[in-house]
């Protein structure tokens, strides 16, 4: 990796903020309910995006307020998803 090209991945890290999702899942034409994800967004433009993380808003809630307060990386998002949600 060149250097510009190390330095536009940083600057993007730093820039990225997480933002919970609401998605509906529909069955049929009457029955519904809503999961939540998040959106990985950087300078207002989804860059990263789950959908259906769990049921719970405030726990997904929780988890978005924690990867913004430790600036996580979109690399490690899926991990730390896995780790928070079924084992914590």
């Amino acid at each position: 990796m060149q250097t510009n090209e190390l330095n536009n991945v940083f600057t993007l890290a730093a820039k990225v903020e997480y933002r919970v999702k609401p998605y509906t899942k529909w069955f049929g034409a009457a029955q519904s309910f809503v999961t939540y994800g998040m959106d990985a967004v950087c300078e207002d433009e989804v860059v990263f995006s789950v959908d259906e993380i769990s049921i719970d808003y405030e726990k997904v809630k929780k988890f978005v307020s924690l990867c913004n307060s430790c600036h996580a990386s979109l690399c490690h998002i899926d991990d730390m998803i896995h780790d928070y949600f079924y084992f914590g």
